[in-house]
């Protein structure tokens, strides 16, 4: 836990919160304080697991390889409910990146990747196809990028935008609508919350925001940077897995963007 304090202050650091959101973005299944913990032991892993589990993909940990500790929960049935299970604590297990394994080639993942940072249109009608929040383009929103309207529950962003802003827009705005639709958290917390979904939602489409993101962050939060990213990291990470799973899901189907 003191390791985990000492890297989240390091994340105020505008580059150390710019590496650790990518290298985030690249652990959907773990949950924060495990990521934080995996890049803090090694900020250059790609792929981790344990050594049983490299074992099931047909690959062996190297000898003399160390590996890396994270937090694993320790579970037990429900005394009320049989069929429900409890954490009563955590222990600490060991994964290994697959730079320290060997054996037979892992298969590639499907993912939604962009070639050369060219942002195909039909990429944004993905979005608008698997939001579960009507988006409309407009004109003008007088200087914002786009907006959340909580009273009806749309979304609106700027049309004449390049494509890629849009989705980084549009990622920003539906945050908005599945973490903060009728919350009462500070404006400044909503706004680091809703941009670095949006980070991540960006690197797993392979769009690099970190231009816009970054400065818009700070701007932001200023000197409460830790304080906010130790309480919102974990409905960050979720939101993000959940936007990004939503956009896989979707028909290939398109329809047009209402405006």
């Amino acid at each position: 836990m003191n390791k985990l304090e000492s890297h989240l202050k390091r994340l105020f650091d505008n580059a150390e919160w710019a590496n650790f959101l990518k290298f985030a973005a690249s652990f959907p299944s773990y949950s924060f304080h495990n990521r934080l913990m995996i890049w803090a032991q090694n900020p250059d892993a790609t792929y981790v697991a344990g050594f049983k589990e490299w074992g099931k993909k047909g690959r062996y940990v190297k000898k003399g390889e160390k590996g890396m500790a994270i937090f694993a929960p320790l579970v037990k049935k429900d005394k009320n409910e049989e069929t429900k299970s409890v954490i009563y604590g955590f222990r600490t297990v060991y994964v290994f990146d697959i730079e320290q394994t060997a054996g037979e080639p892992l298969p590639e993942a499907p993912a939604v990747h962009l070639l050369h940072q060219e942002v195909d249109e039909q990429l944004l009608q993905r979005m608008v196809d698997s939001c579960p929040f009507p988006v409309h383009e407009s004109s003008d929103l007088n200087g914002a990028n786009g907006a959340f309207y909580h009273t009806d529950g749309h979304i609106e962003i700027l049309g004449t935008n390049p494509i890629a802003q849009k989705i980084k827009t549009l990622a920003h705005e539906w945050a908005h609508g599945l973490l903060h639709h009728r919350s009462g958290l500070p404006p400044t917390i909503k706004e680091v919350e809703a941009e670095s979904t949006a980070f991540l939602v960006c690197q797993a489409l392979g769009i690099d925001s970190s231009d816009y993101t970054f400065g818009y962050l700070i701007g932001w939060s200023g000197d409460d940077a830790v304080e906010i990213l130790r309480d919102s990291m974990g409905r960050i990470q979720q939101a993000s897995d959940a936007i990004v799973a939503a956009i896989n899901s979707v028909d290939t189907t398109h329809s047009a963007i209402a405006s």
